[in-house]
């Protein structure tokens, strides 16, 4: 079924939104991934690789975040490698003027700050199915500690995926850039992740990070896959 005006007008806006930020986050993927296969020791140890080059990775985080600036950070986080076994984020946000600034994380296993994100879903999914994926909102407890929404891409180096590439969203930056958008929609309109959590809404009915049940789904006649990421649930 063909959606109606205004409907279809909203849903062409949502879908080029994140089409265009996965765009921007793998074209900020290859620009990691050809940094990394220049180097002769990524095969050993491409964490270590990764730190060597930070300033070549540094500058693809940027310019992903300068057309992103509603964006908190962006950036190359790595699997764990080599004999050390030692991960990487290579993480930043933005900054005084045109800069952008580096984030670090607790990679000390032993310390009570030790941010373990290889257990987390905005790197386990895009890892394990080589595909765009789309977190949130949740509280990144040991990372930024704020409430936000990742996107996230696999980094494929020589066949293999050694990491993922993202961006993080703050939620009310998240809610700035979508929710003129639903609101575009004559009546209730849901946008959901991948798991039917509720990320951003135009009802006062739910609010992000509600569960979006049968009873929810029954109330809203129609749905349409955004990107292969998310969902939208309108009337």
């Amino acid at each position: 079924m063909i959606a109606p005006e205004p409907h279809r007008s909203a849903l062409d806006v949502l879908s080029s939104w994140f089409d265009a930020v996965f765009a921007d986050i793998d074209r900020m993927s290859s620009g990691f991934r050809s940094s990394l296969e220049n180097d002769a020791e990524t095969v050993a140890d491409v964490a270590s690789t990764a730190r060597r080059r930070r300033d070549e990775l540094k500058q693809f985080a940027r310019q992903f975040l300068d057309g992103h600036p509603r964006a908190d950070g962006a950036g190359l986080v790595l699997a764990r490698s080599g004999d050390t076994l030692r991960g990487a984020i290579e993480w930043w946000g933005h900054g005084d003027a045109s800069e952008v600034t580096r984030y670090t994380f607790g990679m000390d296993p032993t310390s009570d700050r030790f941010y373990d994100y290889e257990q987390l879903e905005w790197f386990v999914e895009p890892l394990g199915s080589r595909r765009h994926w789309v977190t949130g909102p949740y509280i990144d407890y040991l990372g930024i500690d704020d409430y936000i929404v990742s996107l996230t891409s696999p980094c494929i180096v020589g066949g293999r995926a050694i990491g993922v590439a993202g961006s993080d969203f703050k939620m009310t930056e998240f809610e700035r850039e979508l929710l003129p958008v639903l609101r575009q929609f004559p009546q209730r309109a849901v946008l959901l992740n991948p798991h039917g959590t509720v990320l951003v809404n135009n009802s006062a009915r739910w609010t992000s990070g509600d569960r979006f049940d049968d009873a929810s789904f029954a109330a809203l006649s129609r749905t349409r896959e955004i990107s292969g990421t998310v969902t939208v649930a309108y009337e």
